[in-house]
């Protein structure tokens, strides 16, 4: 249901704005899944998957910081996405999440669009069950994603997850 809702909302909005190809850290070999310029931090997130990503072959990566200097890239070596990432919905359908633990850090890449969550996109950061910081997306959540939306990563069928981390 979920991602009928997505590929509706994505059907009628169009691809994402042009801004969101100037504000993304992905490579020429990759696709923006959520890529934006934080609010507070003025920081480029992104979330990237190489055109091939599937339950078998292909990747993500986790960028955080400026297009001169990338403070945070994950995982910084080869692997399948399925090593590295989880994903699940948030609430009853309510948005998506792709979730990552780096160090003693959990990072969680989210987009909500439902009654109770409300419109968001941005990155969640945790230290154990604590929240340490919230970086949302500048502008409309529809505008941080790529041409696909969230459609790689559900190709890639990563490992599932609860949306609580307590």
């Amino acid at each position: 249901m979920r991602s009928l809702r997505f590929l509706l909302t994505f059907a009628v909005l169009g691809p994402a704005a042009p801004a969101v190809a100037a504000a993304t850290l992905c490579q020429r070999n990759e696709i923006p899944v959520v890529s934006c310029l934080t609010r507070s931090a003025g920081k480029i997130m992104s979330l990237c998957a190489t055109r091939n990503l599937s339950e078998t072959e292909g990747s993500l990566t986790y960028r955080f910081g400026r297009l001169a200097r990338i403070e945070l890239a994950y995982p910084d070596g080869p692997g399948s996405a399925k090593s590295f990432f989880r994903g699940g919905i948030i609430g009853a359908g309510g948005g998506d999440f792709v979730r990552f633990t780096n160090g003693n850090l959990t990072y969680s890449i989210e987009y909500a669009d439902g009654p109770r969550s409300g419109q968001y996109a941005g990155v969640l950061v945790y230290r154990g069950t604590k929240q340490i910081a919230e970086l949302r997306c500048q502008g409309s959540p529809f505008a941080a994603f790529g041409p696909e939306g969230f459609g790689p990563v559900y190709r890639a069928n990563l490992p599932r997850d609860s949306y609580s981390l307590d």
